[in-house]
């Protein structure tokens, strides 16, 4: 008898024979101080955790979708999820709990860690615009102030935001997870040390992030994204 788990045998249907086991952010950490020296201290960036064929998107919802979501793998069947509203996500996890207090804004106490495939992110990227009506979008983007785990504006650089809508939501849910992980365990441990600018921050651990570079390059400039010579794109590797 297999003793393989239902998200190996996802992971492996979508991703190939190459996958041994379940990713996790949480199996690749880093303290934040650490992290901080090396990203763009400016300009607009994706900083994601990725490797070469996946990408994780950060979500945070009350508890009964998220528990939903994380125990059955999948948003299908929700019932007090809502296809017709746009749904944001992010890739920068410190972006993410200043957005949710860290887990502690109403109706975001539970923080999920969303695999996708790296094609189903770069189709959202080539999909997004900022420049026509609401309406008209499928995807909208928006560039706002990367922020410190305090909450406090980091420099100048900016953390990517992506709102689906319509279609490229359905594909989102039903085409590109591979798994939703929470991680609302692991938000409430590091939410002292991640809320308060004292020596604490020394002892901070997040996911590992790096810049994010697209397969196709002229995403980067659809998105009016920067680019520095002198960052060298590392993709994660946690299997």
């Amino acid at each position: 008898v297999s003793t393989q788990s239902t998200w190996d045998l996802i992971i492996m249907e979508k991703m190939g024979s190459s996958a041994e086991k379940s990713p996790s952010v949480l199996n690749s950490l880093e303290r934040y101080v650490d992290q901080k020296k090396i990203w763009p201290p400016s300009g607009k960036h994706i900083l994601a955790h990725y490797d070469d064929k996946l990408v994780v998107v950060y979500q945070a919802f009350k508890k009964e979708i998220g528990s939903y979501a994380a125990t059955h793998n999948t948003f299908v069947g929700c019932p007090e999820y809502w296809y017709s509203r746009m749904t944001w996500i992010k890739t920068n996890f410190l972006w993410m709990m200043f957005r949710s207090a860290w887990g502690t804004k109403k109706n975001q106490e539970t923080t999920l860690a969303i695999w996708i495939t790296r094609v189903g992110f770069e189709t959202i990227l080539e999909h997004a615009d900022v420049k026509k009506s609401e309406s008209d979008l499928t995807v909208r983007l928006q560039w706002d102030p990367d922020h410190t785990p305090a909450g406090g504006k980091s420099g100048g650089r900016r953390a990517i935001q992506l709102g689906l809508k319509g279609s490229i939501v359905e594909r989102f849910i039903k085409e590109w997870i591979v798994k939703i992980e929470d991680i609302s365990e692991y938000v409430a441990k590091c939410r002292i040390s991640g809320v308060q600018e004292t020596e604490d921050l020394l002892e901070l651990v997040t996911p590992r992030e790096r810049v994010y570079m697209p397969f196709k390059k002229e995403i980067l400039k659809h998105l009016e994204a920067d680019t520095e010579e002198k960052i060298i794109p590392q993709s994660i590797y946690i299997y």
